[in-house]
């Protein structure tokens, strides 16, 4: 697979796919030519103290990744819109719980958690308008992370932890929630062995689809009797595993050598895992198409990660290649 390296003269912060470009909204929305390498100066005020951006429509969201502070700005002009914040709680442990995507009906929708760690709000993310409105809340006690939209904005992924610890994965339709903010608080919305102890933990999931989602196992054994108690097809110890949302079930379950930590769908039926360095696998069979170990990229198979800040890294949205930054170099893998 192409892979091609360029120095950089300086050390990228963060790193997206935008027009054709990569771009470090924590440089200001400096950006870098794919085809020669060369730097262009953004528009967009440098240094926040923040190690932690993403972007969705007219929104940049800069925060820390494992503190309490955040701030959006306007992507054209970097014209502060407000600063936004995240319960104290463990906030250590466990990456700041933040999502930026288009919404159903047009509008720059936020998930975040800005009162309590088990309380997903959802904002207007330009107006800054609440739109999870009313205080009959039911939390349960979930510490809510790396916040994810399905394709079509339609439903909210949540890979979070809650106390054992134990990590679990949880979803939720996004018109039902802003109709009834309490949705967000419903362990219903868990995919089934998420809160059973007993067989794989869900160490990290991402949406294939809007119906679909990939989870990844944990190194986290099984108990064998309980193992043997539920031999339908379902996640295993270092496995992927793919959920059918309107089935509730599983429809596809491979085992890997490694626990793959995050994932990133690639299309075609393909899914980067990044526990230690990428790896590119068919997930319907478990085939390794490729690896790069050369690259770090340093995700952990779980949302507790205790102050591990990884190396900048991207993925090109229509699945056609990555990026990895080390130093002041940036590493593109195209595929």
């Amino acid at each position: 697979m192409p892979m091609r390296r360029f120095s950089t003269g300086r050390e990228p912060r963060s790193l997206t796919f935008d027009d054709g470009r990569l771009v470090d909204w924590l440089d200001g929305g400096a950006s870098y030519d794919l085809a020669t390498g060369s730097r262009h100066s953004g528009l967009l005020p440098a240094d926040h103290g923040f190690d932690t951006a993403s972007t969705a429509g007219p929104v940049v969201a800069l925060v820390q990744r494992f503190g309490t502070a955040g701030l959006l700005l306007a992507r054209d002009t970097g014209r502060v819109l407000r600063p936004i914040t995240r319960d104290a709680y463990q906030a250590d442990a466990f990456a700041f719980p933040i999502c930026l995507w288009p919404g159903p009906d047009g509008r720059t929708l936020l998930a975040h958690c800005p009162e309590a760690h088990n309380r997903i709000e959802i904002d207007d993310a330009v107006t800054g308008e609440r739109l999870t409105t009313g205080d009959r809340r039911h939390l349960a006690d979930v510490f809510h992370s790396r916040l994810a939209a399905s394709p079509g904005g339609g439903r909210l992924l949540s890979a979070g932890w809650c106390w054992h610890p134990w990590d679990v994965v949880l979803h939720f339709d996004v018109q039902a929630a802003l109709a009834d903010p309490t949705v967000l608080d419903d362990l219903r919305g868990a995919t089934p062995q998420s809160r059973h102890v007993c067989l794989a933990e869900e160490g990290s999931a991402c949406w294939l689809g809007d119906d679909l989602l990939l989870l990844g196992g944990t190194d986290e054994p099984e108990d064998p009797d309980e193992a043997a108690e539920h031999p339908e097809q379902r996640l295993r110890p270092r496995g992927l595993a793919v959920y059918d949302l309107v089935a509730e079930q599983v429809t596809s379950s491979v085992e890997l050598d490694h626990a793959p930590g995050d994932l990133v769908p690639m299309g075609q039926g393909r899914v980067l895992t990044l526990d230690e360095h990428p790896r590119l696998y068919e997930i319907e069979t478990g085939t390794l198409l490729g690896e790069w170990p050369d690259l770090c990229t340093d995700r952990p198979p779980s949302s507790i990660q205790r102050g591990r800040l990884p190396p900048p890294f991207a993925a090109d949205p229509d699945g056609r290649r990555f990026a990895v930054a080390a130093g002041d170099t940036i590493t593109v893998v195209a595929l």
